[in-house]
């Protein structure tokens, strides 16, 4: 019995030991995840701002790049919003921090589309239809290069400074929406007529917008989601769709005009 009772101190006395020991044993903070950054160009550096941490894990959120670096410094392939997230570590846990890291592009869309465009004088190249690129409900046909001549020999000047002006010389094509019944040759009408000197545009990489009241490419009638009737007034500011070629002389426009419908143009460099 005398065994049995000194055999149980012995055990308490263990588990006393081993609750101290394990009070003794410090308590790890667990880290907090903070960055800061700087961006030239496409290159981005990186600085670590985390506290308590042992590891990092970065992810640059282009689907590619990673790096468990303290201070990365990353190269992005493109122009685009990054959401860039470090993770760290510690025996004590994890954190991770998130932010936005914005690349703008470095080309000059405006210089390249810089230039004076016509529509091309050829068969269908203006026409509309059921979604981009289908111009099934309507086209241009050869006989209307002739036809409608002083519609092809409008001139639409693009300026690397952002101006924009449209050259109409001694008259346009003029349709019922502007009362003129039936369509024919005429002088423009305001604010079509291409007379403002305050017409401005904005390109980027797939888009360029118009800034003025009467300022158009191709078809005048066609804006944004609707077109002009006889009566109505005109958008202060177009946005369309193009697709510039590689060599730069020739483009393809587009505009959406109804929830299915759009119009879409053909268009080259005009000789000096």
């Amino acid at each position: 019995m005398k065994n049995l009772s000194k055999l149980m101190s012995v055990v308490m006395m263990m588990g006393i030991i081993a609750l101290a020991s394990c009070s003794d044993d410090p308590v790890v903070q667990a880290p907090s995840a903070g960055f800061s950054f700087e961006v030239s160009d496409f290159d981005v550096t990186f600085t670590n701002a985390s506290l308590d941490a042992d590891s990092y894990s970065w992810d640059f959120g282009d689907n590619s790049g990673t790096s468990n670096e303290l201070n990365p410094q990353y190269t992005y392939s493109g122009a685009g919003d990054y959401e860039v997230s470090l993770t760290v570590a510690n025996a004590g846990g994890l954190d991770t921090h998130v932010e936005t890291v914005t690349i703008e592009s470095a080309i000059d869309y405006n210089a390249l589309l810089a230039g004076r465009w016509v529509v091309s004088p050829e068969a269908s190249a203006v026409g509309v239809g059921e979604g981009k690129g289908n111009i099934g409900w309507w086209s241009n046909s050869a006989d209307d290069v002739t036809t409608r001549a002083c519609f092809f020999d409008d001139v639409y000047v693009f300026n690397a400074d952002g101006s924009y002006s449209m050259e109409l010389g001694d008259g346009t094509w003029l349709e019922q929406w502007q009362g003129v019944d039936p369509p024919a040759c005429g002088a423009g009408i305001a604010p079509h007529d291409g007379s403002s000197t305050e017409y401005t545009f904005s390109a980027g990489e797939s888009t360029f917008q118009l800034f003025g009241q009467g300022a158009y490419v191709g078809i005048a009638k066609a804006y944004n989601m609707a077109e002009l009737g006889l009566g109505d007034v005109a958008p202060e500011s177009i946005t369309y769709d193009y697709e510039l070629s590689a060599d730069g002389n020739t483009m393809t426009v587009s505009i959406q005009v109804s929830d299915v419908g759009y119009w879409q143009y053909k268009m080259e460099k005009a000789e000096q």
